[in-house]
């Protein structure tokens, strides 16, 4: 009886290592996909923060670049007035009452 009892006790031992080892490969085979997928997931934050980081620096340039085109455009209107000035006295369209101080020397004049 001694022989059963071992027998049986031995096989009994064999069935819960053999159970013991399928249940350690699957969870090693979960870990091992659960790695995979934080992998993956730290590379799509680092790819989108370094695509963040590029967006930004994208969007101060342009910023940058239309704060000095709208620069540009009032010196560059500026300039224009400065030019027409003379014309716009001679052809008479700077009168008197529009700010240019026509009007007080009209007033002195007439």
């Amino acid at each position: 009886m001694r022989n059963f009892r071992e027998g049986t006790l031995a096989d009994g031992i064999a069935d819960v290592l053999r159970d013991m080892a399928a249940r350690l490969e699957e969870r090693t085979a979960e870990a091992v996909e659960y790695r995979t997928r934080l992998e993956l997931t730290a590379r799509a934050h680092s790819t989108a923060e370094e695509e963040r980081r590029q967006l930004l620096e994208d969007l101060a340039r342009e910023r940058d670049r239309a704060d000095r085109a709208e620069e540009e455009e009032e010196e560059a209107r500026a300039l224009r007035n400065l030019l027409e000035a003379p014309q716009k006295l001679r052809d008479g369209r700077i009168l008197p009452g529009n700010g240019s101080g026509g009007e007080e020397r009209a007033r002195r004049m007439g």
